[in-house]
């Protein structure tokens, strides 16, 4: 069984790179590429990938909006979402309540004054 990929970053150089390694792979077939969750949404209709590798900063449209996009239009379990560090990662809670129009984020036995 060959495993259909889709490859979702707006760095050229790295999508590149990661088809090459795939490419390698007997059981891969990298079967599309994008650089921003629009194209994304298209590449996940046209050519309905097993795996779709996505970045969460791009231009046009984030990974995360393209993530629930194409998961709402399919029936796709999910999406692995890539982010380039620790730091940036711990953002992400943030990053999804601003989207969702919380203001702000608590943790728990946060004490207000």
């Amino acid at each position: 069984m060959t495993i259909r990929v889709a490859l979702v970053d707006d760095q050229t150089l790295l999508r590149d790179g990661i088809a090459m390694i795939l490419d390698r792979e007997d059981d891969i077939e990298v079967v599309g590429q994008a650089g921003t969750g629009v194209e994304a949404i298209e590449i996940a209709r046209d050519t309905r990938p097993d795996v779709m590798l996505m970045d969460i900063r791009m231009p046009e449209m984030d990974g995360l909006e393209a993530t629930g996009r194409i998961i709402a239009d399919s029936d796709c379990d999910g999406i692995d979402l890539s982010w380039g560090s620790k730091e940036a990662l711990l953002q992400l809670p943030e990053l999804i309540a601003r989207r969702e129009g919380i203001g702000n984020l608590l943790a728990e036995g946060t004490k207000l004054a």
